[in-house]
């Protein structure tokens, strides 16, 4: 799976996730530009896209991730552990 089909895929997930427009979700989007991104939809996030990508995701790194590209960032890492995550 490239990049580019985890970030659409990870934009699915938010969209459905923060219901929002699909369109309105860039690699930029940062927690703070959404209303809806509390602790609690952060985890539903979280296990929505554990869910899609059938992989665990690391807590600590997750939680800390600042926008849509670190988060991409971080299941990239998770579906290519031979490449380990740099953050």
């Amino acid at each position: 799976m490239s990049r580019q089909d985890i970030l659409e895929a990870t934009r699915d997930v938010m969209a459905r996730t923060f219901r929002l427009d699909r369109a309105s979700i860039t690699e930029d989007t940062r927690a703070d530009d959404v209303l809806r991104w509390d602790s609690l939809n952060h985890l539903t996030l979280v296990l929505g896209l554990e869910k899609r990508f059938n992989t665990a995701l690391p807590a600590e790194p997750m939680r800390m991730a600042q926008n849509v590209r670190g988060v991409v960032d971080l299941i990239v890492a998770a579906l290519n552990p031979s490449r380990g995550y740099d953050g």
